[in-house]
């Protein structure tokens, strides 16, 4: 039982059963034509609001401000400000304070929490029952 097959090396490399190469191309032609249309639809309907907006409030109107700067404004004191935020945040992981004194809530330098956790590990704290949903 031997059947025909329109499969060959000289038959172009692949089923031309089962591809349909002329519609694939159509359906790609169609795709990109309803994406142009969308665009320009779009661009009609941003011109239209827009020129709507500015008839509804007429003494709203834009205005084309002159560019003075060809780069962008920078805050001047961003360095001092840098260096503030470093310090705190050197202070807050290198300092002893206390965060809550009559609950005995205190804040210890990092390299101090470190040193405590590598001689007596981690709490050792079970995990939360996980309830089973009856059905």
């Amino acid at each position: 039982m031997q059947s025909e097959s329109s499969h060959s090396p000289t038959n172009g490399g692949h089923e031309t059963l089962v591809v349909n190469v002329r519609a694939i191309v159509w359906w790609l032609v169609a795709l990109m034509v309803l994406i142009v249309v969308a665009l320009v639809l779009m661009e009609l309907l941003m011109t239209f609001y827009a020129a709507e907006d500015v008839a509804a409030r007429p003494g709203a109107q834009i205005v084309k401000l002159p560019i003075t700067h060809q780069f962008p404004l920078l805050d001047e004191r961003q360095s001092q400000e840098l260096l503030k935020t470093r310090e705190l945040a050197h202070q807050l992981l290198n300092q002893y304070t206390w965060l809550d004194r009559q609950t005995g809530v205190a804040r210890i330098p990092i390299e101090r929490a470190m040193q405590i956790l590598v001689r007596s590990g981690l709490p050792n704290v079970p995990a939360p029952a996980v309830q089973q949903k009856q059905p």
